[in-house]
């Protein structure tokens, strides 16, 4: 689970997942349901998908506490389908303003990653990012303390915010290998959470189709 409210978190069983998951908490603000506000897919390919939604919190009395947005990464291992991670914007603790509008930083920085060339364009890369970072696999979570060497150079063909907050953005990018042809198997598909931490925006994690 990558969020800017909290340090992330890497559940690596079931049990562990369920330990750490506190309800009691919820029902002690006054939770009793919630319902889904809207759901869409981003990106699909044949064993993994990116999806996005935000789902409302209500009271027992219908009283309405509070709205969140969350990215999901959905993977089929072993021909079962189950959610591998969550992008969350934590909405309700970072709420939009018009004053302090993130969208425009966070393509900045997914721009300056897609674009660092040349002498020192590992330490570019690397200055963009919060860390630990994490990649997100069909099969498992990746995590980095230091930024991995490696990759080729592409360029971007399409950039969408598809989820903000105040402290967050999801991004859904679209690149192809430079010198490549724009042909759909050398297209790359990924989303990327870009987030606000100790007064700096960063990425904190990708997960590539």
């Amino acid at each position: 689970q990558c969020t800017p409210f909290r340090e992330p978190k890497v559940f690596t069983t079931p049990e562990v997942y369920a330990a750490a998951t506190d309800f009691n908490r919820m029902v002690e603000m006054g939770w009793h349901h919630s319902t889904w506000d809207f759901k869409e897919l981003v990106q699909v390919s044949e064993n993994k998908v990116h999806a996005f939604g935000q789902y409302t919190r209500y009271k027992d009395d219908g009283g309405k506490l509070h709205a969140n947005t969350t990215a999901y990464i959905l993977t089929r291992v072993n021909g079962q389908w189950g959610i591998q991670a969550r992008f969350n914007t934590g909405l309700f603790l970072h709420p939009l303003s018009a004053e302090a509008d993130p969208e425009e930083k966070a393509k900045d920085i997914i721009k300056a990653y897609f674009s660092a060339d040349g002498d020192g364009a590992m330490k570019k890369r690397s200055d963009l990012f919060h860390f630990p970072c994490f990649d997100i696999h069909d099969d498992q979570v990746e995590q980095f303390d230091s930024y991995p060497e490696g990759g080729q150079l592409k360029r971007i063909t399409d950039l969408r915010v598809f989820q903000k907050s105040g402290a967050a953005v999801n991004i859904a990018v679209e690149s192809a290998i430079n010198g490549s042809t724009a042909d759909k198997e050398k297209i790359k598909r990924e989303i990327f959470i870009v987030i606000l931490k100790n007064d700096r925006w960063g990425i904190m994690a990708r997960s590539a189709l």
